[in-house]
């Protein structure tokens, strides 16, 4: 097995809700899958979460059902809200899902249909995975494995007790 370095991948000053405190960039073909947090060197509790966040690459819309194709498998549910962003006036919006496929998320949409076309902008769901109640150490330092980030997924983090530390997070590149 070969050995993982972590590499530093963003600082940021921890709240008392969740914030983003690092986003995968959009043009990464690997996914992160360890990542440390540290704060220095102060002890306390952090909730961390994952926002799934995928592009878009096709839009469509007809009999008042909006549908957006996505550039990689997304883990949205019926039911749940997202926001569409960067696509046009007639999509972008917050909505609640209707229909789900494994690159695909439908919404109602009250508008002339569109036909399918090429489409750029993005998809951002609700916190996928929340982590609650997380030591950091007495050394400053929270690891997490097993926590897949993948292209334009956020890493958001909260603490009541740490609330104003500047937090560093290292990260694990997997292809």
């Amino acid at each position: 097995m070969a050995t993982i370095t972590p590499r530093l991948l963003d600082t940021a000053t921890l709240t008392s809700s969740l914030a983003d405190i690092y986003t995968v960039p959009a043009t990464t073909t690997t996914r992160l899958e360890h990542l440390i947090i540290s704060n220095g060197a102060t002890a306390g509790t952090v909730t961390v979460a994952v926002q799934s966040n995928v592009g878009v690459t096709n839009k469509s819309l007809s009999g008042n059902v909006a549908t957006l194709t996505t550039n990689r498998p997304h883990p949205f549910n019926i039911g749940q809200s997202i926001t569409v962003a960067g696509v046009d006036s007639t999509f972008n919006g917050t909505y609640t899902i209707t229909g789900v496929g494994r690159t695909t998320v439908s919404y109602a949409k009250t508008n002339a249909d569109v036909a399918s076309t090429v489409a750029t902008g993005s998809v951002a769901g609700p916190d996928v995975e929340q982590l609650n109640g997380y030591s950091i150490s007495a050394n400053g330092i929270l690891e997490l494995f097993n926590l897949i980030l993948e292209a334009g997924d956020k890493l958001r983090a909260s603490a009541a007790t740490t609330t104003g530390a500047k937090i560093s997070v290292y990260g694990a590149e997997q292809a």
